[in-house]
């Protein structure tokens, strides 16, 4: 056996099982086999089991034993609980990755902010949520803190899920939402721990605006 070419194969499973769960390609409640993933991404079935594995770790699938994967459904108190726990280590990521990122990572975070612009111009909501997987994935690694990042990972993946499932509620509020990471990006880059807070927080705030735009048409 390859165990590089199995790693391999895993990895890519996993990023395309990801990318259809986040985008409702694979939708909340939907009961797939490994089986009909296999054959769907002409995968063997050892690696997409690793990446179900990966995948329910991070509370995307629910594995139910002699029937299948299940898509985990979203929930409105999901929501409010993930972006509660995320407030708290989004802090500490933004205020390390705002002081110890290098040359590199404030250019490669200025062409992100640039590409999610456009892609908020141009209302494609595919783009978006992948520019805003970019910007979490690096300033989790600029932070220096392999502790926080680690811990903040299955909750991007979520949150990336809530943010295109939310995405159309009202586009106004989520070109701000949009705006305002563009913006934080921006100070961030400068280096100012402080403001960049305050921006985090506009963010937060934002954020929390759409998640109860959702509650209240499901309450209605």
């Amino acid at each position: 056996m390859n165990i590089e070419k199995e790693y391999s194969q895993a990895e890519k499973a996993y990023e395309i099982l990801e990318n259809m769960i986040v985008s409702l390609e694979l939708e909340p409640g939907q009961i797939i086999t490994e089986n009909e993933i296999s054959k769907k991404l002409n995968i063997g079935r050892m690696p997409i089991r690793e990446a179900l594995k990966k995948l329910e770790s991070v509370n995307m699938v629910v594995i139910l034993p002699r029937k299948g994967i299940m898509v985990k459904e979203i929930t409105i108190e999901e929501m409010f609980q993930q972006l509660e726990v995320r407030r708290v280590l989004e802090k500490l990521i933004v205020e390390r990755a705002t002081k110890f990122m290098n040359e590199e990572e404030k250019k490669r975070l200025l062409e992100i902010a640039d590409a999610f612009e456009k892609a908020t111009i141009e209302k494609n909501a595919l783009d978006a949520v992948q520019y805003d997987g970019l910007f979490n994935s690096l300033i989790s690694k600029a932070s220096r803190n392999p502790y926080a990042a680690n811990a903040i990972t299955p909750l991007h993946v979520s949150a990336r899920r809530f943010y295109y499932f939310n995405y159309h509620i009202d586009e106004e509020l989520t070109k701000v939402i949009n705006m305002a990471h563009i913006e934080l990006i921006k100070i961030m880059v400068t280096g100012n721990v402080e403001e960049a807070l305050k921006q985090l927080e506009i963010l937060f705030e934002c954020t929390k605006r759409s998640t109860d735009l959702r509650l209240n048409m499901f309450l209605n």
